[in-house]
């Protein structure tokens, strides 16, 4: 691993290290790093871990990294994928809190400085808020995902498993973005399992609430994702992995001596299933499969539930054409 742009080791830690695990990012990476840059809270270290991109992604932060000494860039030899080259960054970060951003999403202003007085609030290890969404081609952005006017609401580990799942009451909760307070994770040891390159989030922060974190979720919007129709996200959707790990999750202490968190996972996984038979349905639509469609839409509970949809974007689809 190679250390680009480190401050001196006897330098006083920063408040918050912002995490960006990158993988042939340079065409869009600047404007995660910009939105890093522009916090109002300014004792930060910006930390980009390239996890070996055959692009130039390393040189658009070594010359980013020239404009702001607050960039430090780390560079993988072997490519990992996200979880090895976030806990690479953890493992560098000196920061008090680190706060995860993806090379391909950005932070709205000031949301470093909110969290921060927020977890202090609450006495929180893990603090988590609202986001949307930004469409590239368009350069719009969507309303807020949560609910607003919720306020600051700590969450324990049955309410993000109730939440965290497709198909919830609220927006699944998997997909936040959370600051933590580097201490707890590292007094117990909580890493991302390098094994994992979808849902990795997901499992950090139930192994975290297992072992005792307080985590609070604010309805305020401070996380801005891009949509996956940009092209930019180099992760590759894996549902079956993440209903493999929800069936590891079984057998976490804090969870197989209790049935209701058994079941709250049951429903995850039912919820993943479900979500697979529709992005087979849209396959079938897109490349016009109509009996495969039609055999879907007939064959299983999840086909039936997700007719209707289908029918909705066939509708969509011809009225474009």
């Amino acid at each position: 691993m190679e250390v680009l742009n480190a401050g001196p080791a006897d330098q006083t830690p920063p408040k918050a290290t912002v995490l960006i695990a990158a993988y042939n990012a340079a065409a869009f990476i600047h404007r995660a790093i910009a939105s890093a840059c522009g916090q109002t809270e300014a004792d930060i270290e910006i930390l980009v871990v390239d996890d070996a991109s055959t692009d130039n992604t390393a040189a658009v932060v070594t010359s980013l990294a020239r404009t702001d000494p607050r960039i430090v860039l780390l560079r993988l030899t072997e490519n990992g994928g996200p979880s090895v080259a976030r806990n690479a960054g953890m493992e560098a970060a000196r920061g008090a809190w680190i706060a995860v951003l993806d090379a391909d999403d950005a932070f709205v202003p000031g949301r470093i400085a909110t969290l921060l007085g927020v977890a202090a609030e609450a006495g929180a290890d893990i603090i988590a808020d609202n986001f949307s969404s930004y469409d590239p081609a368009t350069g719009r952005e969507s309303a807020a995902s949560l609910p607003t006017g919720t306020g600051l609401r700590r969450i324990a580990l049955a309410d993000f498993l109730r939440q965290a799942r497709p198909y919830g009451v609220e927006v699944d909760w998997g997909l936040l973005k959370p600051i933590f307070r580097r201490a707890f994770f590292v007094q117990n040891n909580l890493r991302y399992d390098p094994q994992v390159r979808h849902g990795e989030d997901f499992l950090l922060i139930v192994q975290a609430l297992a072992a005792g974190a307080r985590y609070a979720l604010s309805d305020q919007l401070g996380y801005i994702y891009t949509s996956r129709s940009s092209g930019w996200s180099r992760t590759r959707i894996d549902y079956d992995s993440m209903i493999r790990q929800s069936e590891t999750l079984m057998t976490l202490p804090a969870i197989a001596g209790r049935a209701d968190l058994q079941e709250l996972l049951r429903q995850r996984m039912a919820a993943l299933r479900r979500l697979i038979t529709a992005r087979r349905m849209r396959g079938h639509l897109d490349a016009r499969r109509l009996g495969a469609l039609l055999r879907e839409a007939v064959g299983s509970v999840d086909g039936l539930r997700e007719t209707p949809v289908i029918l909705r974007r066939a509708l969509r689809q011809a009225l474009r054409r």
